[in-house]
């Protein structure tokens, strides 16, 4: 079984947090998981997409088309209607007039009446992604235990209240869908019932770097390395660290550079211009022979690059940054395994040979 989601809305409506709610759903239930996300440089605005790929075998990259588009404005619609596989569908609020993007003929409209379910279940408009994402798993017969299990992680900061208007609504959705649009041929059921881990790149490396031994890591926010930062603040007290916001790259740099001279095991993290800024203390760390480890999660194209998309073009960079000659380790993770172990592997390496190591 191979399965492909893609959700489609205004930068701002929440892509993000819907397209992790329904991966987490599926690895829950053991399935295997690629969540990817294609998002511009926009606050607001724009158009952003996540896709999840789902299947009960291994799976290693995206998917080039979609089985099930759900669309929370009519751009969804008219950018991805040629993009759906064979009798694929698009699930979308049924204020939204599909038709006049004219898909093609095998491809399923499904219309739902999402102001309509939000009020009957007595939540608001707010709560309309997770009468969409209920509909979704109604479609392909996934249960929606899974979907209130991860509704209720998500909003339980805000309150027994939300948590319970959410999942309302979730159930209303999901029964309306199961009456009402039940003609389509995906199926998607649980695997088992061993959950499985939802991570990203930057969770995976800053996982590997703590079973590592880090013990300080410092950065200044950078997308898209900032998330590293976040989450590695987010858990300092949990996993017993200290991480530091510094007021520019160069001082985080100097930072872990100080930290591993004193004999701790320290990172710093940036992007193509951040790192670029870290050079010069780079070339220190090396004649100083102190062990630094810098995580480099590259953009797009020269100088500041666009910030929310990603490449390893600064491979070559990276290899040859700062002025003069001297030793040095580059890891390339290629997969979310890599991504771990490479990244604990970093400080072994820049410890035992006192030299700057770059992820």
């Amino acid at each position: 079984m191979k399965f492909s989601i893609k959700i489609g809305a205004q930068a701002g409506q929440g892509v993000n947090v819907i397209g992790k709610s329904l991966a987490k759903c599926f690895t829950r239930g053991g399935l295997n998981v690629i969540a990817y996300p294609e998002y511009p440089s926009l606050v607001r605005g724009g158009h952003n997409v996540m896709q999840i790929l789902v299947s009960d075998s291994d799976i290693h990259s995206p998917a080039r088309q979609s089985d099930l588009v759900i669309a929370l404005n009519p751009d969804a619609i008219f950018y991805h209607k040629d993009f759906i596989t064979k009798d694929g569908a698009i699930i979308h609020d049924s204020s939204i007039d599909a038709k006049k993007f004219k898909p093609r003929p095998d491809i399923r409209l499904y219309a739902m009446p999402v102001a309509e379910i939000v009020e009957k279940a007595g939540g608001s408009l707010k709560m309309a992604n997770s009468a969409l994402l209920a509909a979704a798993l109604s479609l392909v017969q996934y249960p929606i235990e899974y979907l209130e299990d991860v509704l209720t992680d998500e909003f339980k900061r805000k309150g027994g209240d939300v948590v319970r208007a959410n999942i309302a609504v979730a159930r209303e959705a999901y029964n309306y869908a199961k009456e009402n649009l039940n003609d389509f041929h995906h199926k998607a059921g649980p695997l088992s019932k061993k959950r499985k881990m939802l991570l990203s790149g930057n969770e995976a490396v800053s996982l590997g770097a703590v079973a590592g031994g880090m013990k300080f890591y410092s950065a200044y926010p950078m997308t898209p390395a900032s998330n590293i930062l976040h989450y590695l603040m987010a858990n300092e007290r949990d996993f017993n660290i200290v991480v530091k916001q510094t007021e520019d790259e160069i001082a985080a740099v100097i930072y872990a550079i100080g930290a591993g001279f004193t004999g701790v095991r320290a990172m710093t993290g940036t992007s193509g211009g951040g790192f670029a800024l870290m050079t010069e203390a780079l070339g220190m760390a090396a004649l100083s022979e102190t062990p630094l480890v810098v995580s480099l999660v590259s953009r797009i194209g020269p100088s500041t690059g666009m910030p929310t998309w990603t490449e390893q073009a600064d491979l070559r960079f990276a290899l040859h940054a700062s002025q003069g000659d001297f030793l040095r380790v580059i890891l390339a993770p290629g997969d979310m395994d890599e991504c771990f172990y490479l990244s604990a592997e970093a400080f072994n390496l820049s410890e035992k040979y006192q030299l700057p190591v770059i992820i």
